[in-house]
């Protein structure tokens, strides 16, 4: 139990200024190479029945170099929302239910919980800012409405009903998305360092980082690939997400929910093995300001 004096840590507090640019800066910079990828793994997921190069191909072919960044501008409108407290959350959410939840469990299965808590509370207050730009992003890359401006996009009463009807795949993706990279990242490196290898090395990083990527592709690309689907066929009214699985499923089979699985695998492992050393940085330096406290 706490003490009367004890305090629980703040989960939006504490985190070095610097870092959170550096963190925020890197990771809108990395939006720009990224991105094309994600644009050809949108358009596979819509169709499924192709594949990955021919949809690059036509990509290229129909619209140029301009065509990989369809629905860019709502993408980073997406991203900006979030990005000022989204780190703040990630490092600083995990511990806040630990200190929560320490006379409830302990160990691993306490950094388990801890973890989906705190994916499940970013999901929370992600989706109902991200989403109605995510559904904008996928017109623009599925339905070629790039020459529409976003400002007339939004202002659109028809449209804005469109965002609504994808926010439940949303918030599914969100939820196993971060889910997976919180309990990987963080319970992989507690599990390094339990076994004597402070800080992580560079081959444990890799490790960390595809089993990481492959988790989240695994969990998150069936979320993915029904959201595109209702983009795709946004006219239909569908009172619930089994019709859209079911019409996958008769369509693709099996397979169809897990178009683009490698794209998104290889998206997040790089993800991972860039947030890590940042994850890192983090506990040192938070360490580092423990132990003169302590003083």
């Amino acid at each position: 139990m706490l003490e009367e004096n004890d305090k629980l840590p703040s989960p939006m507090v504490r985190i070095d200024k610097r870092l959170l640019l550096f963190s925020t800066l890197k990771r809108s910079a990395a939006t720009v190479v990224e991105y094309p990828f994600e644009c050809i793994k949108n358009r596979y997921q819509a169709l499924p029945s192709t594949s990955l190069l021919q949809v690059a191909h036509s990509s290229y072919k129909c619209y140029g170099i301009r065509g990989f960044y369809d629905g860019f501008t709502p993408n980073l409108a997406k991203k900006f929302p979030v990005l000022f407290f989204r780190w703040s959350m990630i490092l600083e959410l995990p511990s806040y239910y630990k200190e929560l939840l320490k006379t409830k469990a302990n160990g691993y299965i306490l950094d388990l919980y801890a973890n989906n808590l705190a994916a499940l509370t970013i999901a929370s207050l992600e989706t109902p800012l991200a989403a109605p730009f995510d559904t904008c992003k996928l017109d623009f890359i599925i339905n070629r409405k790039s020459n529409y401006s976003l400002f007339n996009y939004l202002k659109d009463n028809n449209k804005l009903k469109q965002h609504v009807k994808g926010i439940r795949a949303f918030y599914l993706k969100e939820i196993f998305g971060w889910s997976s990279f919180l309990t990987v990242t963080n319970i992989g490196r507690k599990y390094i360092k339990d076994n004597g290898n402070d800080p992580v090395h560079f081959k444990q990083l890799i490790s960390l980082s595809l089993l990481c990527g492959i988790t989240n592709a695994v969990t998150v690309t069936p979320w993915d690939v029904v959201r595109n689907h209702l983009q795709r066929y946004k006219e239909k009214e569908y009172t619930s997400l089994k019709p859209v699985i079911k019409e996958i499923y008769t369509k693709f089979g099996g397979r169809g929910f897990f178009a683009g699985c490698s794209i998104r695998a290889t998206q997040l492992t790089i993800a991972t093995a860039a947030s890590i050393p940042i994850m890192e940085a983090y506990e040192k330096e938070r360490v580092g300001k423990s132990n003169h406290n302590a003083y």
